[in-house]
């Protein structure tokens, strides 16, 4: 990610690893900046911004039973840029929207009605506008949001 979208897309390309199906690989590449350096993970050395998102997004993932083991579904959306995209993961528990922005700044996401305001990777409640087609949210790079059953 970090050699074809630019440092501006890291932190929505690690918050994919996170949130579609599979185990998270992180090992010291590009997720970290480190292009060069192939070796044990030098978690205290480098951006602590960016270690914290790692460490935050393993945490949302750990205590999210959808992220870690549910299913991946497609869901309407609509977003201001191409940059932008969302889906939902589905376990017997639990549903969640999540939307990944890989540009600059902030964009708009427009999702399906029902989601609650709480964003589970930072547990604090976001702005959101209700439209005809669901409800808004600003994106900078990850939003998780529980999805009301």
């Amino acid at each position: 990610y970090l050699a074809e979208y630019g440092r501006d897309a890291l932190r929505a390309a690690v918050a994919a690893t996170f949130t579609l199906p599979g185990v998270p690989m992180i090992y010291a590449g590009q997720e970290r900046e480190m292009t060069e350096y192939r070796g044990p993970m030098k978690w205290h050395h480098g951006d602590t911004g960016l270690t914290n998102v790692h460490r935050r997004l393993s945490e949302t993932r750990s205590e999210t039973p959808a992220l870690e083991s549910g299913d991946l579904e497609r869901i309407d959306y609509h977003a201001e840029t191409e940059q932008a995209i969302a889906f939902a993961r589905e376990s017997d528990d639990q549903r969640v929207v999540v939307a990944l922005h890989f540009g600059t700044g902030t964009t708009t996401v427009t999702l399906p009605d029902g989601i609650d305001t709480e964003d589970l990777v930072t547990d604090e409640s976001i702005e959101t506008t209700a439209s005809s087609d669901g409800i808004e949210v600003d994106v900078d790079d990850v939003v998780v949001l529980q999805a009301r059953t």
